[in-house]
């Protein structure tokens, strides 16, 4: 009885899986009204040069790292730092899927939990210290 069941269930979730993931591929994240825009604001927003450092995931699934060195209309010049270490792609901004900011460091939410986590951390153990050495009733 349990083994119809877990099959029925198993073979539900494999469906529901293999379906999610073809509707997802068939819908080009492209197809959203300003990707583009965004895509190009970002580039811009990041510079050229070797500060302007940036992870790039295609359209296709490739990751790319690197640093922009020439934007255009267009496309935008990335010069790698991964395994191809200095080599120039020229990357239409269409085919860009995502794009971030790569080499600049911890972001704020990373700081702000781990500020959080030693000031907890911190107060257990004060509060630990202070209510071992406190006398609960008095003493016979």
């Amino acid at each position: 009885m349990f083994t119809k069941h877990f099959t029925l269930v198993l073979a539900a979730v494999l469906f529901c899986t293999a379906s999610g993931i073809t509707s997802r591929a068939s819908g080009n994240e492209n197809a959203k009204p300003g990707h583009i825009d965004k895509i190009k604001q970002k580039v811009s927003k990041r510079g050229t040069g070797e500060k302007a450092r940036v992870s790039v995931k295609l359209n296709d699934g490739t990751k790319l790292k690197g640093y922009v060195s020439e934007s255009a209309a267009e496309h935008f010049t990335l010069l790698r730092t991964d395994e191809q270490i200095g080599a120039a792609l020229k990357i239409n901004y269409r085919d860009v899927a995502e794009i971030k900011n790569h080499g600049k460091g911890m972001s704020t939410t990373s700081k702000v939990l781990i500020g959080t986590g030693v000031g907890v951390g911190v107060t257990v153990g004060v509060l630990a210290l202070v209510f071992r050495n406190i006398q609960l009733g008095p003493r016979w």
